[in-house]
């Protein structure tokens, strides 16, 4: 097994394509869900919602430590100028 870090990220659907960019532009694998549900700090978010305003989308990823590193403050950036959120918790993969 290996030792990663799981990074899960919740942010509005209209700046999720912020997030996806630094994510390619490092070239690094996520899984990406549109159309999520929730209630959080900006209120309820509903999925089926037409025109994407209140819509959240959630990004989950495995990243190696350096990979992390390279794109934390990236992430920090986007996360607190959006109002989303990242957790990041240590978890050991295997394939």
């Amino acid at each position: 097994m290996k030792k990663v870090k799981k990074i899960e990220v919740i942010i509005g659907a209209i700046e999720f394509k912020r997030i996806l960019n630094i994510f390619n532009h490092h070239n690094l694998n996520y899984t990406a869900i549109t159309n999520v549900s929730g209630l959080g700090s900006t209120g309820p978010r509903y999925g089926d919602e037409s025109f994407g305003v209140f819509k959240n989308s959630y990004l989950i990823s495995a990243l190696e430590e350096t990979e992390w590193t390279s794109v934390k403050e990236e992430l920090q950036h986007i996360i607190k100028l959006y109002n989303g959120i990242c957790i990041v918790t240590d978890a050991e993969i295997f394939q």
